[in-house]
């Protein structure tokens, strides 16, 4: 080879980093952690208040239940008659319920080894085959 042809060397060689060292940390003795709860113990916690959707899961109905409810009880409330739902608070743009006003409201409602009238196919015969 002469020596005018190029030849490719690839990329320039990348400079080596330069590496702070850190002060050592201090050794100090570790703080005091108190040990958690055993997994097999369960905490209780009493809630205050609760908000829609937990009131709804609370009960065993659907938020939107409770909106309806809650909708349809807003005259009656204003006219001195009980709600049709459980009571609730407003506290800013939330809608809050208090536990004690949902466990009032199911023994208000709830019809002990009551029964539930049979509706049969809800109106759907016509579409199911039957006359």
């Amino acid at each position: 080879m002469n020596g005018h042809t190029k030849r490719y060397v690839g990329p320039p060689p990348i400079p080596p980093r330069t590496i702070r060292s850190r002060p050592a940390p201090s050794r100090q003795a570790a703080p005091e952690v108190s040990t958690p709860a055993p997994l097999n113990k369960v905490r209780e916690l009493d809630p205050l208040l609760l908000t829609e959707r937990a009131a709804a899961a609370f009960i065993g109905r659907s938020s939107t239940w409770l909106r309806n409810a809650r909708h349809q009880s807003a005259s009656l409330v204003a006219a001195g008659k009980p709600p049709l739902g459980p009571e609730w608070l407003v506290i800013g743009a939330t809608i809050m319920y208090r536990v004690p006003d949902l466990l009032s409201y199911v023994e208000r409602v709830a019809v002990p080894n009551g029964t539930v009238r049979w509706r049969g196919n809800m109106g759907r015969g016509a579409k199911y085959g039957e006359e």
